[in-house]
Parts: C-alpha cells; sequence; structure tokens
C-alpha cells in the first residue's frame, strides 16, 4: 500500500467513545467496503449502552423492587415539567455540538418520585435476550436465570422468575451487541445461535458472585442504562432551581457517559505519583479489595435460628463433600447427608438467598447429618485441598485471610477449623478496606471514579449555560445535609466530614489560617460516591484551579412562572 499523506489512520469521535478507522484515502475499492460495513457495526455498537423504555418498564422493573408501592407526579406536574425543560436544553446543546455522535442516543426523561428521602439516579433496566444460555464447561446444574453485569465486568446466576424487558436486537445484531456486552470479560466469547446463547469455556473465570456457574439457563438477562432519570420529591423540594439543574446535570453526565453500561475500570482508578512505591503498593491493594468487595458476598443469608455452623460451610459441602462422598463415603450416616442435598425443601439457593419456613427445618437437619457423617471421617490431602479450595470459590480473596492450613487428620477438625476462620475471611474486604482507606487519607492518595467525572461535567456545563457553578458544590453541601437528617442516615464514613465541618471548610473557602489547602479527607476509597464533602471540595477546587469564570449572565430560559419555590412544594 502506498503511503498515506494524512497518516496511517484517523481518528472519528462517535458519542462519547473513541472509534478507530482506517484512511479512506488510500484503500483499495474492495477495502473501502469491508471498512464502511464495519463503520456501520462501530455506529451500531455505539447505540449499545442505552435502551429507551416505557413509563410502566420503569415502574416495574426499577423502581418497584426498590421503593415498593411507587407514586409519581404525573409529566403535567409542573416541577417535572421544569427539571424536564433543563435536561431537554442540555440535551439539545449535547446534540448540536456532536449530531453523529448522539443520534444513538434516546434523549432521556425526567420521572419525578414522591418520595421523602433525597435521591437521584440513572434507571438501570434488567434486559432480557428472550434466549436459553449454555455455558460451556460448567457443572451439570440449571438456573432459571442468568445475569450479565457490564459494568461489574462478570456474570451471575438468578434463580427465577425475574421479570426484565425485552432486548430489541436478534440475528447478526445480537451477536454484535453480545461482542460488545462481554468483551470486557476477560476470556470469555459468546455464539448466538437459533435458540441460546453459548458461552465459551473462558466465561467460567468472570463468574462475580461466588455461586456455582450453571451449565444451562432458561433465559438471559443483561444490565444497561434505561433513559429515565429519577428524582425524588425529598431532594427536588430542598434545593434552589440552579441546585436542582446542577443534580439533573450531574445524573444526566451519568447517563451520557454510560456510566451503568461501562466496566468501572473505565472510570475509577487510583493515580498515585509513579515515583512514590509505598503509595503505589497501597493503591494496588485498595483496588485489589475493592474488586473483591464489589464481586464478594457481601452476607450470606442465614439457614435457621440457632445454627451452629457458618452458612459458607453448606456451600463447601454441596460442593465437596457431597461428591465426595458420593464416590468414597461407604457409612450410610454419610450417604445420608448427600442425599439431603439432592432432597431438601427450600434450600436449593441457599447460601445466596434466605430459606423459607420448610428451609429452616431442613437446615437443622443439615446439621444434625453433618455431626453424624463427620464422626471419626479420615482427612486425606485430596479432600483437604478440594475443601479449600472452595473457601476460595466461596471468597477469591480467602487465601489471603486463611493462612497456612494447620496438619490436621480428621474432616471434622477441618471443618471446625473452617467454620472458625469464616467470619473473618467473609467481613475481610470490608475490614481491609477500612484500614486501608485510613492509611490512604493520611498519604494524601486520591482516589478518580465516575462520581468525579460527572462532578466535573456539571461544572463544566453549568458554565456554558451561564450559571454559576458554585451551585453544584452547594448542591453537594446541601445534599451532605439532607443526608445528615435522614431518619435513614447510614454511619458516617471512616474519617469523612460532617455537614458542620464540611461548611467550615468551604466558609474558609478550603484554606487553612496559613494559605495552604485544606486537605477534606475522602472517606471510604471503596465507595465510587466519595463521600459528600469531598465531591464538594473537588467541584470547588476544579472551578478555581481551571480558571472557569462566566462568559455572560445566566439567561433567564424557564419561564417565570409557576416560581420555584411555589412548584418545589
Amino acid at each position: 500500500m502506498r503511503g498515506c499523506p494524512f497518516g496511517k489512520h484517523r481518528r472519528i469521535k462517535l458519542g462519547w467513545l473513541w472509534i478507530f478507522l482506517g484512511s479512506f484515502a488510500c484503500q483499495s475499492t474492495e477495502g473501502r467496503l469491508n471498512l464502511q460495513h464495519r463503520a456501520r457495526a462501530l455506529l451500531e455498537e455505539s447505540r449499545f449502552p442505552w435502551l429507551a423504555v416505557t413509563e410502566q418498564e420503569l415502574v416495574e422493573h426499577t423502581l418497584e423492587p426498590r421503593f415498593g408501592t411507587v407514586i409519581s407526579r404525573p409529566a403535567t406536574d409542573p416541577l417535572r415539567q421544569r427539571l424536564q425543560f433543563w435536561l431537554e436544553q442540555l440535551d439539545r446543546f449535547l446534540r448540536e455540538k456532536d449530531p453523529i455522535g448522539m443520534q444513538g442516543v434516546p434523549q432521556p426523561r425526567i420521572f419525578l418520585l414522591e418520595h421523602a428521602q433525597p435521591q437521584a439516579f440513572v434507571g438501570r433496566m434488567d434486559v432480557c435476550l428472550r434466549k436459553m444460555g449454555q455455558l460451556q464447561g460448567a457443572e451439570g446444574t440449571s438456573e432459571d436465570f442468568l445475569g450479565l453485569d457490564r459494568e461489574r465486568g462478570g456474570l451471575f446466576s438468578v434463580p427465577g422468575p425475574r421479570p426484565c424487558v425485552p432486548l430489541p436486537y436478534q440475528g447478526v445484531a445480537l451477536q454484535r451487541f453480545m461482542d460488545w456486552y462481554v468483551k470486557p470479560f476477560a476470556g470469555c466469547t459468546t455464539r448466538v445461535t437459533k435458540r441460546t446463547v453459548d458461552f465459551a469455556p473462558g466465561c467460567l473465570q468472570a463468574s462475580i458472585d461466588g455461586s456455582h456457574a450453571p451449565a444451562q439457563t432458561r433465559e438471559i438477562f443483561v444490565r444497561m442504562s434505561g433513559h429515565w432519570l429519577v428524582m425524588t420529591t425529598g431532594l427536588m423540594q430542598n434545593l434552589t432551581e440552579y441546585e436542582a439543574v446542577a443534580t439533573v446535570f450531574h445524573e444526566a453526565a451519568h447517563y451520557y457517559r454510560a456510566h451503568r453500561s461501562q466496566p468501572d475500570a473505565l472510570h475509577d482508578f487510583l493515580a498515585p505519583h509513579a515515583a512514590d512505591k509505598e503509595m503505589a503498593e497501597l493503591a494496588q491493594e485498595l483496588m485489589y479489595w475493592r474488586k473483591a468487595k464489589e464481586n464478594g458476598y457481601r452476607t450470606l443469608a442465614n439457614g435457621a435460628p440457632g445454627q451452629r455452623y457458618h452458612s459458607g460451610l453448606y456451600f463447601i459441602a454441596r460442593h465437596v463433600i457431597q461428591d465426595w462422598i458420593r464416590k468414597e463415603g461407604q457409612r450410610s450416616a454419610c450417604k445420608d447427608l448427600s442425599q439431603h442435598f439432592l432432597t431438601a425443601p427450600g434450600l436449593t439457593h441457599f447460601p445466596l438467598e434466605k430459606p423459607d419456613e420448610r428451609g429452616y427445618v431442613s437446615y437443622q437437619d443439615y446439621e444434625r447429618k453433618v455431626d453424624a457423617c463427620l464422626v471419626d471421617l479420615p482427612l486425606n490431602a485430596t479432600l483437604q485441598k478440594r475443601m479449600v479450595d472452595n473457601m476460595e470459590r466461596l471468597a477469591p480473596w480467602s487465601p489471603r485471610v486463611l493462612g497456612p492450613v494447620p496438619e490436621l487428620t480428621t474432616v471434622r477438625e477441618l471443618w471446625d477449623w473452617l467454620n472458625r476462620a469464616l467470619p473473618a475471611v467473609v467481613a475481610a474486604p470490608d475490614t481491609r478496606l477500612a484500614e486501608l482507606s485510613r492509611r490512604a487519607d493520611a498519604l494524601g492518595l486520591g482516589p478518580y471514579t465516575r462520581e468525579q467525572e460527572a462532578n466535573e461535567l456539571v461544572v463544566d456545563w453549568l458554565t456554558k449555560f451561564g450559571i454559576d457553578p458554585q451551585h453544584g458544590v452547594k448542591a453537594a453541601l446541601k445534599l451532605l445535609k439532607l443526608e445528615t437528617q435522614s431518619p435513614l442516615a447510614a454511619e458516617p464514613r471512616p474519617g469523612a466530614y460532617t455537614y458542620e465541618q464540611c461548611v467550615e471548610a468551604y466558609e474558609a473557602k478550603f484554606r487553612a489560617a496559613d494559605g495552604s489547602e485544606w486537605r477534606v479527607p475522602v472517606g471510604d476509597y471503596s465507595d465510587p460516591h466519595q463521600s459528600s464533602c469531598y465531591r464538594a471540595f473537588n467541584m470547588y477546587r476544579n472551578i478555581n484551579t481551571q480558571g472557569y469564570a462566566l462568559k455572560r449572565k445566566p439567561e433567564r430560559v424557564a419561564p417565570p412562572d409557576p416560581a420555584w419555590d411555589t412548584m418545589a412544594r
């Protein structure tokens, strides 16, 4: 091929994604046709992160499971209309800026939820593929649903029934969608057939919930961004209009950047100074435990009141001892235990799900059968390895917590040792992250998250609209106050500023008495939301260091009547 005057490649921006295309000027006719085909496929791919759904689908599939009974403000409500107005102004601005890249992005809509708690979020949807799933290399089990979560980068099994909206792709388009969706899952590929989606053996490594990966599923669903931005009246009624605009823009940033449909590693990371070895090692350790917390068990269900054994042992027994007994066990008590896992009612999905009343009885029966089976049962090296290895299936970080296994001679001894170790293993992500967060704050290690990216866009967009970006900072402070006053307020994040401390720092322009910058603690490094005060500080610093200045006075683009205070009551 001859040299190209414009270089080997051009880069064309589609929406918020960078797509790489070869130079058109230097291709043969066949090459240009192939390139045009690739370009059409890439344009199709740029539409994949979003899915337009009806308001009723949002209510049934996203809001009711979270809030119970849902009461919404109608589309004619003045407050909802005003919020929708501001969202439409932003959408028009972005489409004028990038008409080609935005053509595949559904125009977002506001849903105003009657709810006292101050909340705002993009509605995430569970979307059905209308295909059976087959996972090659998995155990010979089946589940109702196989879920895929691109944001968390993996797959998980879910018992049904599970409501979800249909995905509007079939045939070649569905194959392209699946190729895009599993791209972040290292080693995972799929093949779409007439009736199924077949997952390659490499997909087994992408399990994110610690459960057994099913060989077959009746249905597959994926998690995507719906086109609804949900705002509660409990939040909007406590903000000024421009603070509300900043909040709408923040959620819109999550929407347009497709944060719900992109791997979290694209947006959430720690960037220590390359020369600081201690900080670099701490950042690596923090990211490991953060991933462990996101993808591992947060809690395990209890089997029954008064249970003596950790619920995690049920998982190990079901997957190790049952199989070993079936092959090698001779005593009737052990065969009885093996049969239990096949017939016990109410424990099919335990410990992932809480058992029902039948399951309580079955669990108590299980503990009695364990005691009978393990009496003087000898331990060999193979069984010990399998039991300990399944601890790693239950909690992938367990080798970092368990340490070496002591010399043991019976299965009972190993069982009791694992039972004592399991609480610390399961709690390790929380305990390690609390410890590492304190160290990171002391060293001044700064995280970057999707929340910070959204706030940076808020500052930029407010300024372009002629609105003082300090309204974004004030909205963050207001949210911190509302969080503190909420009856459902969580425990304060480790090291995070209270509302009073944050206001003091803000009024001092985040400067100490000697003029040095006031360092606001991050708080919990495992949460991409960071602490509200740290987010306010970041926006304030961004406004000042990046030189954001209003080039024009705010235009009254919204009608003067009704007044905001009247609508927001």
